[in-house]
This record gives C-alpha cells, sequence and structure tokens, in this order.
C-alpha cells in the first residue's frame, strides 16, 4: 500500500479541525485484512456548546473512543437494505440466504 494517501487523511483531518468542523477523528483502514492506519485525533469533548465555549476539561480522543451514531444508523440500515432489494432480495426474503455475512468472535 501506498503511504502518501494515508499521509494526506492527516493533513485533511487536521485542517478539519482547525476549521472546527470536528473537534476529533478516528480512522481505522483496513486493507486486505491488514490495519494499515489506526489513529486518534484530537478530542472527544472539547466544546461545551454549538458556539465553540472550550470545556474546562476537554476529553482526548483515543483509538478506541465509542461514538455515538444516533440516527445516523439509520442511513446505514437503508443502504444495506437497498443493497439487498438491488440483489432481488423483497420483503419476503430471507436475508441469511441472500447475504454472505460472515461473523467473527474475538
Amino acid at each position: 500500500m501506498r503511504e502518501e494517501p494515508l499521509r494526506e487523511i492527516d493533513q485533511v483531518i487536521e485542517q478539519a479541525m482547525r476549521d472546527r468542523v470536528i473537534p476529533g477523528a478516528v480512522v481505522y483502514i483496513v486493507r486486505r485484512g491488514i490495519i494499515v492506519k489506526h489513529e486518534a485525533y484530537g478530542y472527544a469533548k472539547r466544546y461545551e456548546d454549538d458556539v465553540f465555549t472550550e470545556s474546562k476539561q476537554p476529553i482526548s480522543m483515543r483509538e478506541d473512543t465509542i461514538f455515538d451514531l444516533a440516527s445516523i444508523s439509520k442511513l446505514f440500515t437503508t443502504t444495506a437494505a437497498m443493497k439487498l432489494y438491488e440483489r432481488g432480495c423483497n420483503s419476503d426474503c430471507n436475508i441469511w440466504k441472500r447475504t454472505s455475512l460472515v461473523c467473527r468472535i474475538r
């Protein structure tokens, strides 16, 4: 894997933090089953409100920070449902037979 695109990710994340688009992020990239980048940037909590009042007790982002996805999970579910529909699966379909779902337990 080429290193340059991975380094460019650092620049994009750092610029987004400088622009106050995000307080921080976690990047986790796997290619062909190998973790090629896993890095935490910035803060999990930096501001107290939406006018960027700095927190008196900021919390640094960690590689294992858990994010509250809230309603964004609806986007993932809808996308998965549409992919199944494109493959010919309808509301009567058994999804376990239509997908190649693999579960691994650590």
